[in-house]
């Protein structure tokens, strides 16, 4: 969270690992400290498990780890032009 303070980063990848409630605080202290930088949740589960939880800490989108190779570009694209984006459940 420091380091988005000073470098305030346009997009911010947020891993989510085992302890999504960590990913969440982590989101909610980024954009009180950084709120102009845009964050992207990536994660094992599938979108719609933690899209809503995610959007309501202020990220802009979430993409499963499944899917990454597809989804990665057109998700920062739709969050660079202000856009929010959940992605495709995997297969």
């Amino acid at each position: 969270m420091r380091k988005s303070q000073g470098l305030k980063p346009d997009v911010i990848l947020i891993d989510i690992g085992l302890e999504l409630s960590d990913a969440l605080e982590a989101a909610r202290q980024i954009s009180q400290v950084s709120p102009s930088s845009r964050i992207l949740f990536l994660g094992i589960a599938e979108p719609s498990d933690l899209a809503e939880a995610a959007l309501a800490e202020g990220a802009c989108g979430y993409i499963s780890k499944h899917n990454v190779v597809h989804e990665l570009v057109p998700a920062l694209q739709a969050i660079a032009e202000g856009k929010r984006f959940i992605g495709e459940p995997s297969c």
